[in-house]
Parts: structure tokens; C-alpha cells; sequence
């Protein structure tokens, strides 16, 4: 089977293309970061922002990212193995970790790293399918616990927008 892709992917000059419309209307937003969960309910269903940002997701997978404005973006998987599969399988992102299905907890490690005031949450509100979001209460709420001092704002149409061009 040499020779045939499972995972087409886009270049990295179309993830620049991207980031930078994603990063032009944060800049406007005056967000410091993006960040979105995964959604429980319908694995990878519901995701297309996460995917626009990443490029990783499809095959029942759930995904999570951390998008700063001006630094390294990360991505989350649940388990090694998926770790090791999704980092081969695109070249946008370096930095994929191992979430364990406990998104919250590995996001906060990731976000621990970066300084930030102001976070825009993806999937909020907002979407055609899912007009009250999908984002998942305790996984949010849990991120907003260990940064008291941030601000949390709706920001899925930040990423609707960058994909509606």
C-alpha cells in the first residue's frame, strides 16, 4: 500500500494563510489566546474550527488546541499512541500532547506556560448545528478555576469566519 495517503493535508502556506486571518481578528478582539475542547458527545463531529486551526481530527478522533496570538500553537489527543500518529500525520503542528481524556487538566499545564488576560473560547455559541455550543461545562469551568485573573469571552465566530473566505 506504498504511496497512498489516509490524511491528505494542506501546506504550511495555507496554515499561514489561516493563522493569520484567525490572528488578525484576535488582534482585534484583543484576545491573547484561543482555546477549544473536544466534543464529548459526538467525537470529532462539531469540530471543524478545531480542525481549520490544526488540521488534525477525522477517524472518531478528539482533538483540543491552544492557540496563542503570538506563540507556539499546541494540540491535544487522548492517548500516546494518538500522540505519535497525529504528529506524523500533518506537519502544522509540533507541539501535540497526550491529554488522557483529561483535556481541562492538560490544557492548564499548556496554558501555564503562556501569559495571557483575555482567552476566547471556541464553540461557546453560535454554531448552525449547535446553536448553544458544545463546549463541556466542567472542562471550562475547571480552565477558568486555575485563572481566576483571565477573562473568558465567546470567540466561535473568530474561526467562522476565517473559514467562511
Amino acid at each position: 500500500m506504498t504511496g497512498i495517503v489516509f490524511n491528505p493535508s494542506f501546506t504550511v502556506a495555507e496554515r499561514e494563510v489561516r493563522w493569520g486571518r484567525v490572528r488578525q481578528r484576535m488582534t482585534a478582539e484583543k484576545l491573547d489566546c484561543l482555546i477549544a475542547f473536544p466534543n464529548q458527545g459526538r467525537f470529532e463531529q462539531l469540530q471543524a474550527n478545531t480542525r481549520y486551526l490544526t488540521q488534525m481530527g477525522g477517524f472518531a478522533t478528539e482533538v483540543a488546541v491552544v492557540f496563542p496570538l503570538a506563540d507556539e500553537v499546541t494540540a491535544f489527543v487522548q492517548s500516546p499512541g494518538d500522540v505519535d500518529w497525529w504528529s506524523k500525520a500533518q506537519c502544522w503542528i509540533t507541539d501535540v500532547r497526550c491529554s488522557r481524556r483529561v483535556w481541562a487538566k492538560a490544557m492548564i499545564e499548556r496554558l501555564k506556560e503562556l501569559k495571557f488576560s483575555r482567552v476566547g473560547v471556541i464553540g461557546l455559541s453560535g454554531l448552525k448545528r449547535a446553536p448553544e455550543g458544545v463546549v463541556p461545562w466542567t472542562m471550562l469551568e475547571n480552565v477558568k478555576k486555575a485563572f481566576p485573573n483571565a477573562t473568558f469571552v465567546n470567540a466561535t465566530h473568530i474561526t467562522l469566519e476565517a473559514r467562511a473566505v
